[in-house]
């Protein structure tokens, strides 16, 4: 099951990326906190079902499976999508603070 293992590698770095401070502090003035609320807790979900996926995998059939995987994927990748353009936010507040526009 390596797509699990690389998919929940990148769960691992979304839910670290998710601590970050400058991160918390855009999405508290922001209103994306509910939407980084509710992708926290679907990460945490999905880091769940992938530390389970052994099992999983053993009592699903190979369709339900594949299935499970593609919607894992692609809440990761969309969950990277979200954080990119936060990454992109805390970024320009940087600049703008090295520049003295930013208290």
């Amino acid at each position: 099951m390596e797509i699990a293992g690389t998919t929940l590698s990148a769960v691992q770095t979304i839910l670290a990326a998710l601590q970050c401070q400058e991160l918390k502090e855009i999405h508290s003035m922001t209103d994306y906190k509910s939407q980084l609320d509710d992708l926290q807790s679907t990460v945490e979900t999905i880091d769940s079902v992938l530390r389970d996926a052994a099992e999983i995998k053993q009592k699903l059939l190979p369709h339900q499976e594949r299935r499970l995987i593609d919607e894992l994927k692609d809440a990761v990748f969309e969950a990277d999508d979200l954080l990119g353009e936060f990454v992109t936010i805390a970024q320009q507040k940087q600049l703008l603070k090295a520049d003295g526009k930013v208290s």
